[in-house]
């Protein structure tokens, strides 16, 4: 009847992952990937792939995302710093299963020919869908997160028909460059350093076709006399109109833009948003600025040795807009 039809999927990839294709009911246990780190490297969800593979099974492969994770040295202060967000990727994915994989004795059931499907974004306008082998996706550009995997086990030809429906194949899909890879690679790096430091370093050129800008996106701290790193300087802001966290994180992602940004932190319940960068950061005003091209109104929260400071409106005796919870923040609660 030519009527136009958008699946508005549930909440879970559980169930959303059926978009590409695969029979839900021929699913074996779902498992989870973290972040491998130099000194922990888990394989126990490798068993379970082989487990569900022995019975010709999928699996979906459930990629670990790392969001408001503080610094140790903040947590100790008392005072949270949070690292920028990280989300892991299918290429991050594959090559830890394919590491796993090679480390194990003797023959395993997974392979960089191992059949796959890499999402991303399900439930989106933005939704992507490739079918391939494990060293295929390795190379797809399957654009921002959030990402998953299907390891394939035994296919019907229902399923054949319609992954090749819903699926784009891994040939046809835009792959990365040599030198896009490399970046990528160097960036996974710096932000795993960065998790496992509390360190964020200085960042490098974003992939583009445009001459790269100057201005790191991160600003270092700069150094003392005595050569010791000068303390890191935090300015707040009171925002209206933001309700959700996809909002907050819009936000947040605008003020880490801006150079000598190096953390930033999200009240979303009080409305009220913490920025931390080194002495000479942007002023309140670029930050409100920065706020309003985002979409919100942002006004300066003053501070001083670290705790906030009423404004002249909020302590008015004849009544202001202080709440309990400014108080908590004047006192450093």
């Amino acid at each position: 009847m030519g009527v136009p039809v958008r699946v508005v999927h549930n909440a879970s990839i559980l169930n959303a992952i059926g978009c590409c294709g695969v029979q839900l009911y021929r699913f074996g246990e779902a498992v989870s990937v973290p972040f491998f780190t130099e000194t922990w490297r888990p394989a126990s969800f490798y068993e379970k792939l082989e487990a569900n593979l022995s019975l010709g099974l999928h699996s979906l492969v459930l990629v670990d995302i790392k969001t408001r994770e503080p610094t140790l040295p903040s947590l100790a202060r008392g005072r949270p710093v949070y690292l920028p967000p990280r989300f892991m990727t299918v290429r991050q994915a594959a090559m830890q299963i394919l590491e796993t994989a090679a480390a194990r004795a003797g023959a395993t059931a997974i392979g960089p020919t191992s059949a796959a499907i890499g999402v991303a974004r399900v439930g989106t306008e933005s939704q992507l869908c490739v079918h391939g082998r494990l060293d295929q996706l390795l190379t797809v550009d399957f654009g921002p997160p959030l990402h998953s995997m299907v390891l394939l086990g035994s296919m019907t030809d229902v399923e054949t028909d319609l992954v090749g429906t819903f699926c784009v194949e891994a040939a046809s899909a835009r792959h990365f460059t040599p030198k896009e890879l490399e970046q990528i690679d160097a960036a996974a790096e710096r932000a795993a350093r960065a998790h496992e430091t509390g360190h964020i370093e200085e960042d490098q050129p974003s992939i583009s076709d445009e001459p790269p800008d100057e201005t790191p996106l991160v600003a270092a701290p700069a150094a003392r006399d005595g050569g010791t790193p000068a303390p890191a300087v935090e300015t707040a802001l009171r925002v209206a109109g933001m309700v959700s966290q996809a909002e907050a994180e819009r936000l947040e992602g605008a003020l880490l833009a801006l150079a000598g940004v190096r953390s930033v932190s999200v009240d979303l319940q009080a409305g009220l948003v913490k920025v931390s960068g080194a002495p000479g950061f942007p002023s309140a005003g670029v930050m409100i600025e920065a706020a309003a091209s985002a979409g919100y109104a942002a006004t300066e929260r003053r501070l001083a040795g670290g705790m906030f400071k009423f404004d002249p409106s909020e302590v008015d005796v004849e009544g202001g807009a202080a709440t309990a919870e400014d108080f908590l923040d004047a006192f450093g609660f």
